[in-house]
């Protein structure tokens, strides 16, 4: 069964981006090309544009067990907070 996992990830030093390619140009896709783990993925720009967040959808619990959390609280500049894993 197909797991799913939203989190937010937003700017921590006040950036505010017009879009998400202006928020993937300063930080990267965040895990959402990584095709090895993640079978699907969207990325939304938050209102007022400091952050995005980001759905990653996974074949299934032991996949996203196998992925470990994305490596998100290693980049400065972000803050991470997982909204739902399910």
């Amino acid at each position: 069964m197909a797991f799913v996992k939203t989190i937010d990830i937003v700017s921590n030093n006040g950036t505010v981006y017009a879009d998400v390619a202006g928020f993937k140009a300063a930080h990267g896709p965040c895990g959402t090309e990584n095709e090895d783990f993640v079978t699907e993925a969207s990325m939304t720009l938050l209102e007022g544009g400091t952050g995005v967040r980001v759905i990653y959808t996974y074949a299934d619990k032991a996949t996203h067990d196998s992925h470990g959390e994305v490596a998100l609280t290693d980049l400065p500049g972000i803050d991470t907070t997982i909204i739902s894993a399910v």
